[in-house]
């Protein structure tokens, strides 16, 4: 439906088509508010359970990055 979400940039851009904007200067903390948004979207039905699938495993992925003290 959405394409391929592969990266948190693409999580941000698939946020940015339901005029969702996520900047708070603190990685982490983003992410935690992409994954609210996502299953807010989900359960409104805007997006598919695939699309909510690939946005958190995009999400878990830097998560785990940032945490592993990768950029």
């Amino acid at each position: 439906m959405w394409g391929p979400i592969r990266t948190a940039d693409d999580v941000h851009r698939l946020l940015r088509r339901f005029r969702t904007v996520i900047y708070t200067g603190d990685a982490l903390g983003e992410i935690e508010l992409m994954r609210d948004e996502l299953r807010e979207l989900y359960e409104a039905r805007l997006i598919d359970k695939e699309t909510l699938a690939q946005a958190l495993h995009a999400l878990k992925e830097r998560e785990d990055a940032l945490r592993a003290g990768g950029c």
